[in-house]
């Protein structure tokens, strides 16, 4: 469900200020970023908060993921109805290991991104190749050969950004979710039907079924998301905007937030002062976090 984008946000009473790692410095990941501030990841009914010190907690509908969330400290999680989560130094575990077909069953090594939707995840290992796993519907587990630095995963389709920038889309292809533009691109997001991406000048580009990104392809913004059918945006201001086919998402909370995620018919955000926000369904308590 998450976009991995490569920023490095600091806060500050004066604003929230990022920069970017470079493309492509030549170098092997030494691990998944670590941000120092809490984020967010929203699932199929629920929600997790990563805090600050690695330490992760759930809300909504979190059988069995709650029960069985491992004692380790994280630098980075994605949750669908399963969950992923890397270590600091690339170590990779998912769960629940119960599903041999699924996120269970990953493989070994060391990574430095990881994306889950439903039964199936894809991450990118320290050298830059990729590995997915899972069901094999629309050849999702058979990912492009090369080096790459971030993946984004959804139900139909997978998209992952090249070294050099670059796009790579594979999956099903019926709205054109798996036809991605030509250019240099930092960090992207995959809907059910359609995918996201923004360039080095923050640009946003979109593809796929247009009523699932409508306006906000072209937009200037520091982070972009995709949900099935929805996507958000973090402005360059640190306001939000959402559009897509859940009208209870297009009405994102006011303020200024450094970080979000979409679930499925919800999404999650991280205030400037480290505070949560839900909106959406909440027919799972996926939308109202604990208070902290």
């Amino acid at each position: 469900m998450a976009s991995r984008t490569i920023l490095v946000c600091l806060l500050a009473a004066a604003g929230v200020a990022c920069s970017r790692s470079p493309i492509d410095d030549g170098r092997v990941d030494s691990g998944p970023p670590y941000s120092g501030y809490p984020r967010v990841s929203a699932g199929a009914g629920k929600s997790c908060l990563l805090d600050a010190a690695g330490h992760l907690s759930c809300w909504g509908n979190i059988m069995p993921i709650s029960d069985i969330i491992p004692d380790k400290v994280f630098a980075d999680v994605d949750v669908s109805t399963s969950a992923c989560g890397l270590e600091r130094d690339g170590t990779l575990t998912c769960w629940p290991k119960e599903e041999l077909m699924g996120v269970g069953a990953f493989p070994a090594g060391r990574y430095s991104r990881v994306s889950v939707w439903g039964g199936n995840a894809c991450a990118v290992r320290l050298d830059g190749a990729l590995a997915c796993w899972g069901e094999p519907s629309y050849g999702m587990t058979d990912p492009p050969q090369g080096k790459f630095r971030e993946v984004a995963l959804s139900g139909t389709h997978a998209c992952a950004i090249r070294r050099d920038g670059t796009l790579a889309c594979w999956g099903l292809n019926g709205d054109g979710q798996a036809t991605p533009p030509p250019g240099a691109f930092v960090s992207v997001a995959s809907g059910t039907q359609h995918s996201c991406a923004r360039n080095v000048d923050d640009v946003v580009a979109c593809w796929g079924a247009p009523d699932t990104f409508g306006h906000l392809h072209n937009q200037i913004a520091q982070e972009v998301h995709c949900g099935d059918t929805s996507t958000c945006v973090i402005h360059r201001d640190g306001t939000l905007e959402c559009t897509g086919r859940y009208p209870q998402l297009r009405q994102p909370p006011s303020g200024r937030f450094v970080q979000m995620d979409i679930g499925l018919d919800h999404a999650c955000a991280v205030r400037a002062d480290g505070s949560v926000a839900c909106w959406g369904g909440n027919l799972h308590g996926q939308s109202t976090p604990p208070a902290r």
